[in-house]
């Protein structure tokens, strides 16, 4: 039933009173204020809540509990129906009489399409679409979530993804309450946009950067800066040789392919290779770097058994 809000002033008393009474009852099942404390679930499952808004999507839940988590201004938060809510302190309903058994209805059978590890970037879609044919029913406590995650990830580097993360997007929060892991598959997307690169990819000559950033108190602020500095060059080439030349001195060495185990540790997929014996006689890991769109193709450089010590590098002469 659906209330009106404008009411026929010539209908008889007891009937607006009737329509009023049934009204703020649904109202008060239906709606909620944003900073109303709510519980969701019950027994282990129960986790109390603030209401951020209501909307189309459902009621808007932040979980203070998991503040600092993952989005910076709400915290992580959930849509859910607003039966699936109740406000805090208030006695859970009670269950529903048992329906009449129905009728037995042939049961359709449930085809489970997989996203092939070749082809084009992953969509937003794509990834739903993957989640919840796998762990829809109940992400949160579904048996394979983990294993689910992890094929996603090795998924995503495979084929890369063709946008970029934002925290508090709409697909942020979908992806959230379909189980995609809070942080190993948003560091996964944000490692890999565009198609992976191949091992030729990195040959040729890179114009090296050191990126740092300082804080310092001026008076009853804190200013952050930004500092970018040149940093040499790296010549990568085909016969396995590299050329190192910066401030600290020329490297002339050798370099292999990175394996399949030191790329997805740093959740990126494609090609990556090794310096072997470079700056203070480590090994170094190149492998493409892409967080935001750059004017040239880009590389890091990091020490292979840590992100340590980050250099960046932009393809001499090369526009996107």
């Amino acid at each position: 039933m659906q209330c009106s809000r404008r009411i026929v002033s010539s209908w008889p008393a007891f009937v607006l009173c009737a329509l009023s009474w049934s009204c703020l009852a649904i109202a008060q099942e239906t709606a909620f204020a944003p900073g109303q404390k709510v519980v969701a679930g019950t027994g282990s499952a129960r986790q109390e809540g603030v209401v951020v808004r209501q909307d189309a999507s459902g009621v808007l839940v932040r979980f203070p509990m998991w503040d600092g988590r993952d989005d910076p201004v709400n915290g992580p938060t959930r849509h859910y129906r607003p039966d699936e809510l109740r406000l805090a302190g208030a006695a859970p309903a009670a269950p529903a009489a048992p329906a009449a058994p129905a009728a037995a209805v042939p049961r359709a059978r449930r085809v489970r399409v997989v996203p092939s590890t070749d082809g084009a970037p992953l969509s937003q879609a794509e990834i739903l679409t993957f989640l919840k044919g796998r762990i829809g029913s109940d992400p949160w406590a579904h048996p394979d979530k983990p294993a689910v995650v992890r094929e996603l990830a090795a998924l995503i580097r495979s084929r890369g993804v063709d946008f970029r993360w934002d925290t508090l997007s709409a697909f942020a929060n979908e992806l959230r309450n379909s189980g995609g892991n809070e942080t190993t598959i948003p560091f996964h997307i944000r490692a890999n946009f565009g198609s992976p690169v191949a091992q030729e990819w990195f040959y040729g000559a890179w114009d090296l950067s050191k990126y740092a950033r300082s804080l310092s108190q001026q008076g009853d602020r804190w200013v952050e800066r930004d500092t970018v500095a040149l940093n040499g060059t790296l010549q990568i080439g085909a016969d396995g040789s590299y050329a190192w030349d910066s401030a600290s001195g020329a490297i002339r060495g050798r370099w292999r392919p990175a394996v399949a185990s030191e790329m997805e540790w740093r959740q990126a997929g494609g090609a990556g290779i090794v310096l072997l014996k470079g700056k203070s006689g480590a090994d170094w890991l190149v492998k493409e770097w892409d967080p935001e769109p750059l004017a040239v193709e880009s590389i890091s450089i990091t020490l292979l058994e840590s992100e340590a010590t980050q250099e960046f590098g932009g393809r001499r002469g090369s526009r996107r």
